[in-house]
């Protein structure tokens, strides 16, 4: 997944040099509020699948794929892609949440590291600003981990729309020039 997820990261860094800031805000606004209904559908982000788990081989090539998309995603948009990984191991890998975590934390490390380091070679980082925001962003991680061990999945699910809402909201203010 690794592998996969580098990949896809990279050609989402590729394209987002080619795409406008406009083109990204009103893509970000069409998403959402389909993450949304996913994540308040009773079949998502179960603790465990509702189907047999799939083979490993099927599991890895499924998870790859995903990596693959996902990765593309986060290299071009970014929000989301966490989240975006835990729905779709657990709703279309048939992963259990503790394992779809895991996998997404170290998928979504990957991607994040690859599309930065791309965007530091082209000369299109703020290396101080980024290095604060990671330092947040794994804070927030280590926060966010800690919560769904408290709170399982109807406490998660929360915290995600209650996140979903608040971008969907802070990019509408910025496409229409009020932020």
């Amino acid at each position: 997944c690794i592998v996969f997820a580098l990949g896809g990261s990279y050609i989402g860094a590729e394209l987002t040099l080619l795409i406008s800031d406009t083109a990204f805000k009103i893509a970000m606004l069409a998403i959402l509020p389909v993450v949304a209904v996913i994540v308040l559908m009773p079949k998502s982000l179960r603790e465990t699948p509702l189907k047999p788990q799939f083979s490993f081989p099927v599991t890895v090539a499924i998870a790859s794929a995903i990596s693959l998309v996902i990765g593309v995603y986060d290299g071009c948009f970014g929000p989301g892609t966490g989240t975006f990984m835990l729905i779709l191991f657990t709703m279309v890998d048939r992963m259990t949440l503790n394992d779809a975590n895991g996998l997404s934390k170290i998928a979504n490390f990957t991607t994040n590291v690859t599309a930065n380091v791309l965007f530091i070679v082209k000369g299109y980082t703020f290396l101080l600003l980024g290095l604060i925001a990671g330092v947040f962003g794994i804070i927030g991680n280590y926060l966010g981990t800690v919560f769904f061990v408290k709170k399982g999945v109807k406490g998660t699910k929360v915290i995600i729309i209650v996140v979903i809402v608040v971008f969907f909201v802070k990019t509408l203010l910025e496409l229409v020039g009020v932020i």
